[in-house]
């Protein structure tokens, strides 16, 4: 697969892998590097192998940036379960736990 990428694009790509590797933020960085390779002719099996994700993933961060641009691409942390506790019940609770048996 080849793509090919806009002048503008690519620079925002590459000032956005400056900032996020400032900021430790890796898995950004390597969605962004990953679309930047596969404009410069990488197979997405073998940035699959170099990155440890699988081409599916690939694929996927592939079509967020095709349908989304950049935007598309920012890792956003998955939420855990909603809590069934409310925060009455919840600092009750912690009272129990420091109280003890």
């Amino acid at each position: 697969m080849k793509i090919t990428l806009k002048r503008s694009t690519r620079q925002e790509l590459e000032k956005k892998i400056v900032k996020y590797s400032y900021l430790n933020k890796y898995k950004q960085v390597i969605r962004y590097r990953t679309i930047i390779l596969i404009s410069d002719s990488y197979q997405i099996e073998d940035l699959a192998t170099i990155y440890g994700k699988t081409s599916r993933m690939i694929y996927k961060w592939l079509e967020l940036f095709l349908t989304k641009g950049v935007k598309g691409l920012k890792y956003k942390k998955k939420e855990g379960r909603t809590s069934k506790l409310t925060k009455v019940e919840k600092e009750h609770l912690k009272e129990l736990i420091i109280k003890g048996s």
